[in-house]
């Protein structure tokens, strides 16, 4: 009977000590805790320059009570065209433009308790862009038909780092309101192509124009907002 309730006492000592560490770190007024994941959705603010575009989803994953880990991407796409009846002498063409940035950050929680967290980050990122603008310009209604071509493309690319501040409200337990603000140093390379071709119904006349440079960039963006959902 003595040796069993020694047992039992030692057990439940054991319980005690282990799982008052997990108890103690877990706020009833947040889920900032080791093994916690978010999917973060930022909508409104930022800025347009890249990294600090707000269009993008975004996954959290808490390694320690303190420390985050935070991945995604932002991106944009949109497709023109106008086409035009035979015989009328408008322009026509088309425009292609997207950019995709890819990013992730380690978070440091200053503050993890109560139902407003704040936190500081840094990690790297790399983007892309391309806009393409074509135009054609029908000249005459005559079986040649003379006609002149446009069109502009402009390709970059650029890597770097980003520092940020920002904080998490959680007016409930699992969704909490994000805000941030940063800023960021980047390098990488553009490249522009210029195209102009003229047809009188004869002769044709290409005239192309290249371009190309390294780029550095670095600059701070304005506050974005965004919504966290915790599963």
């Amino acid at each position: 009977m003595r040796r069993s309730r020694i047992v039992v006492a030692l057990s439940s000592f054991l319980t005690l000590f282990v799982a008052s560490p997990c108890l103690g770190s877990r706020d009833p007024a947040n889920s900032i805790a080791s093994g916690a994941f978010a999917l973060e959705f930022l909508t409104f603010g930022g800025g347009w320059q890249q990294p600090f575009t707000a269009s993008g989803i975004y996954m959290k994953l808490h390694l320690s009570d303190r420390g985050a880990l935070r991945a995604g991407t932002s991106f944009s796409l949109s497709q023109s065209s106008s086409t035009n009846p035979i015989g009328y002498y408008a322009p026509q063409g088309n425009d292609r433009n997207y950019s995709i940035t890819v990013s992730s950050e380690y978070d440091y929680y200053v503050d993890d308790s109560g139902p407003v967290t704040v936190y500081l980050g840094f990690g790297p990122y790399w983007s892309r862009l391309r806009n393409l603008y074509e135009r054609t310009q029908l000249l005459s209604s005559t079986s040649t038909v003379p006609y002149e071509y446009y069109s502009d493309e402009y390709r970059r690319w650029e890597v770097g780092g980003t520092a940020s501040a920002g904080f998490e409200w959680f007016f409930k337990r699992k969704l909490s309101l994000t805000g941030r603000v940063g800023a960021s140093v980047g390098f990488g390379e553009m490249h522009n192509l210029h195209r102009d071709r003229y047809f009188d119904g004869v002769d044709t006349q290409d005239i192309s124009v290249r371009r190309d440079a390294t780029t550095s960039a670095a600059g701070t963006s304005s506050a974005a907002l965004g919504i966290s959902v915790y599963l």
